[in-house]
């Protein structure tokens, strides 16, 4: 693992991998930079993309951005492996290709680390907005946002709602993953590393679940953001739709 010394350390990273993400992408990474939030990094990662979007991000003009290629078609556990240990963040998520986050996203999560700093806090869970792109409707319907503002927040006991999910009575979402549904502080993924024998993070091929349950069983609470700052994409290359 890539150990950052701490000085040089910035707080947030902000990691898209991506395959072919055509028009989307461009949204999600602009999604990004339109928080005008210094102290944060995007990590764009092409897993051999075919299409031209590679190209296109390379034209965008921000010091933030780090551009990755990865060596050979990578599993999607494998490109999340390889990308998560290149961020420098104290505080790191990963949004898919048509994804996006709120214009206060980082200045919103700082204010709630804030409220919350003599809680040793090391994960977070936060809600989530949708969005469907063009294209989806056959199946989700004429609705192209879902969306439901609350500014509530607490601590949760991480160990009950991990047995929720496990049971089926609450979805994994509610849980502090590090795919658009939550942040993790790099001291934890690095915990988490460090106890498994091969020292990877994401050691199953659903890299999304995987991450919220194996966060939640190594921790004893998290914070809960019910206001959403996740906007999750449904597209004609989402997972969800070709399901």
């Amino acid at each position: 693992f890539l150990r950052i010394n701490n000085s040089l350390m910035i707080k947030y990273s902000a990691i898209i991998p991506t395959k072919n993400g055509g028009k989307y992408l461009t949204h999600t990474v602009k999604s990004v930079l339109t928080n005008k939030y210094k102290d944060c990094e995007i990590l764009i990662s092409f897993n051999k993309s075919s299409d031209n979007s590679l190209k296109v991000i390379r034209k965008i003009d921000d010091k933030r951005i780090r551009i990755f290629s990865t060596p050979s078609n990578f599993s999607m556990s494998k490109h999340y492996e390889w990308i998560l240990n290149k961020a420098k963040g104290k505080w790191i998520f990963i949004l898919g290709d048509d994804d996006a986050i709120s214009k206060n996203f980082f200045s919103t999560i700082d204010d709630y680390l804030e409220k919350c700093s003599d809680k040793n806090i090391e994960a977070i869970s936060v809600n989530r907005a949708n969005y469907y792109w063009n294209g989806v409707q056959n199946i989700y319907g004429p609705a192209a946002i879902r969306y439901m503002q609350s500014n509530k927040y607490k601590i949760i006991n991480s160990k009950i709602n991990l047995f929720k999910v496990l049971l089926g009575i609450m979805p994994y979402s509610k849980l502090p993953g590090l795919y658009v549904s939550g942040l993790v502080n790099r001291n934890l993924i690095e915990k988490i590393k460090k106890l498994k024998k091969n020292n990877k993070f994401f050691n199953e091929p659903n890299p999304d679940v995987y991450s919220a349950l194996i966060v939640s069983s190594y921790i004893k609470k998290y914070l809960r953001i019910e206001k959403p700052l996740f906007w999750v994409g449904t597209s004609t290359k989402s997972v969800a739709y070709k399901l």
